[in-house]
């Protein structure tokens, strides 16, 4: 009856539960014992009868005899290991061998015991340095004390293990992992319901090929085949032919380097398919509708010009309807395009140059001249002509510009005025669009440069569709600055914005 034989059939269950775990924790030793002095190789002689040795410096055939023997207590038959053998986790025969390679100075042998029963052995050769007295006490006192930190270990490690468990079944996401021998680890009830697996199927250690979900053993086949260590695919479930699941497939290594299975990321991306297909239909409807709103409103001001004939007041109001509206229309549907280069993350063209901040300023206000007169509103601009050049984006810097004029104008009562206001240091430009308007609740103010947002107590008119602020908010953000409000309901609103020059 050998060793195995011996140890109580009930510990031999809780080993043998605790086999990977036991493994990896003996690796751990024994590659902290080689980075300590690495001068030593480390081994351990595992439950199953296999020898693992750690080492730094190469081996020979005689050093791993030599390990064989003390480890086994057999003696050398004609140079044979008979024990299954791994030499930094590659099997003896893959080896290379160094036949010049010293023999070791001295060797230690130390058992490894659980619950009063031994599992094993530790060995340590030291290749240059005899292990003196104190060194040889320290590791026989470490091999004693090693069982009860491999079972501090391991309830460390079932706490973590039951943490992460708990996360991931929270998780909206699908998560499966698998070993490198596509077996299911773990699955959570977001993949369960991805998949439409009943609730009391079996799955954690059956092959991943048994889930009727074929595409995903594709897919992990791909990703070997290609050598790929992350894929992404999209698939359609057989279950339901109009969900849409993202799948993130990735190879996980460990320190080492070594391969602990596959990971599986599933989400249902039915949603953000669509809202992007909307999105592409709705970029390409809006380069399609700007020539044709153009057009219009070139023939209307030709019309309006008088050059074709004359027009009675009734018919000028009507056109002028129309011109407004197309120019509106044309405003919004360069608002949608910019949106969808900011949400593309593509850049602006670095068209940096000298600007004059007055003339782009009086080009502003000419636009929105009228607009103003029509609500009996002045527009007060306290930049001084001689205001100093500087560089930068011109075109976008006028937008944020007219962006903040128009909504200046719309949020101030009849009689009100808005204000325009500049400085610059040697490093930035700050400007500021002040109004006498209706003011901003506090309750708003955080969420009023977002996209589509609508203040309730909008004075009337045309409301606009709550894109330029957002806009302006990601030019100046994209510029390396900030954008921020000050307001006081009843009295007013100061928009403030901070750009480097």
């Amino acid at each position: 009856m050998n060793r195995r034989d011996d140890i109580d059939a009930k510990v031999r269950g809780r080993l043998k539960a605790a086999g990977d775990f036991r493994t990896h924790f003996y690796e751990d030793l024994r590659e902290t014992l080689v980075d300590l002095c690495g001068d030593w190789c480390a081994a351990t002689l595992s439950l199953d009868g296999a020898i693992h040795i750690t080492t730094r410096r190469p081996l020979s055939k005689e050093n791993v005899q030599q390990v064989h023997e003390k480890m086994s207590g057999h003696s050398r038959q004609n140079g044979a290991v008979p024990r299954p053998c791994f030499v930094n986790g590659q099997p003896l025969s893959r080896y290379h061998f160094d036949h010049s390679a010293p023999p070791f100075q001295q060797e230690l042998v130390a058992p490894l015991s659980a619950q009063n029963h031994r599992v094993g052995n530790l060995f340590v050769g030291s290749f240059d340095h005899p292990l003196d007295a104190r060194r040889q006490r320290l590791l026989r006192k470490l091999a004693r004390a090693l069982p009860r930190a491999l079972r501090h270990a391991k309830y460390l490690a079932k706490r973590k293990k039951e943490a992460f468990e708990l996360l991931a079944a929270r998780t909206i996401e699908g998560l499966i992992l698998c070993d490198p021998g596509m077996r299911i680890q773990y699955l959570n009830n977001a993949a369960r319901q991805l998949l439409n697996l009943p609730s009391d199927q079996k799955i954690v250690g059956e092959p991943l090929g048994q889930l009727n979900v074929s595409y995903l053993n594709d897919f992990i086949e791909e990703a070997r085949r290609e050598g790929l260590l992350e894929l992404n695919k999209i698939f359609t479930p057989m279950h339901q032919p109009s969900l849409l699941v993202g799948a993130h497939i990735e190879l996980l290594k460990n320190s080492r380097n070594q391969k602990v299975g596959w990971m599986i990321d599933l989400r249902d991306v039915s949603k953000n398919w669509q809202n992007d297909q909307l999105r592409s239909a709705l970029v390409l409807a809006s380069h399609e509708m700007k020539t044709p709103l153009n057009s219009i409103k070139n023939a209307v001001e030709l019309l309006l010009e008088t050059s074709l004939g004359e027009l009675n007041d009734q018919q000028k109001r009507c056109l002028h309807l129309v011109k407004d509206d197309a120019v509106r229309l044309n405003r919004l549907l360069s608002d949608i395009l910019d949106l969808s280069r900011f949400d593309a993350g593509i850049p602006f063209l670095d068209r940096r140059r000298e600007i004059a901040l007055p003339i782009l300023i009086d080009k502003a206000i000419e636009s929105f001249q009228a607009f103003a007169q029509s609500k009996n509103i002045k527009i007060e601009n306290q930049v001084s002509p001689t205001f100093p050049t500087f560089n930068g984006l011109r075109d976008r810097l006028q937008q944020v510009l007219a962006n903040l004029l128009e909504n200046g104008i719309k949020y101030t009562l009849p009689g009100g005025s808005v204000t325009l206001q500049a400085e610059l240091d040697d490093k930035h430009l700050i400007f500021t669009v002040k109004d006498t308007g209706v003011g901003i609740p506090a309750s708003e103010r955080e969420s009023i440069f977002e996209r589509f947002k609508q203040l309730d107590n909008y004075p009337g008119g045309k409301q606009g569709f709550g894109l330029g602020l957002s806009i302006s908010k990601e030019i100046i953000e994209a510029m390396g600055g900030k954008i921020w409000v000050e307001s006081q309901v009843g009295v007013g609103s100061s928009f403030h914005f901070k750009i480097p020059v």
